[in-house]
């Protein structure tokens, strides 16, 4: 292996396994994230208005049987407590943590909001960016 090889391993070895989990076990995988959103997300605003706290399982990691057990039940109370919704039903929840609210949407702290134009309509639409969305979402970029 290059030189540039092994610093990129030694400083990525947390996604690499993070990558190598979700192909060996990809159905266990996407558990495990389920409830680890759920379980973050559940001592939001947003969390406790659709009952988060009733569907994840505190501490259920990949490696545990309490992260299978009862997730098709889990699975369709979520789906029943958070309808699917676009961009506009959001704004609200924006618009509190634009004035200052914090824990609104997730259980960080927003450092600031991203603006994006989309496609949809013909103004900006904001962005919460907290220290989990930027890690997960742009220095993971695969999750």
């Amino acid at each position: 292996m290059s030189l540039i090889n092994n610093i990129f391993t030694l400083f990525n070895k947390e996604l690499i396994e993070e990558i190598e989990m979700s192909h060996l076990c990809p159905v266990d995988y996407q558990i495990d994230w389920f409830n680890r959103l759920t379980w973050a997300g559940s001592d939001t605003a947003f969390g406790k208005e659709h009952n988060f706290s009733s569907i994840c399982v505190a501490g259920a990691g990949i490696d545990s049987a309490l992260s299978t057990k009862g997730f098709n039940h889990r699975l369709k109370a979520f789906q029943r407590e958070v309808p699917i919704r676009c961009y506009d039903d959001f704004v609200p929840y924006i618009e509190r943590v634009r004035k200052g609210e914090d824990y609104v949407l997730w259980n960080q702290k927003v450092q600031w909001f991203a603006r994006s134009s989309g496609t949809s309509s013909d103004r900006s639409k904001y962005i919460p960016i907290t220290p989990d969305s930027l890690k997960i979402n742009h220095y993971g970029g695969f999750t």
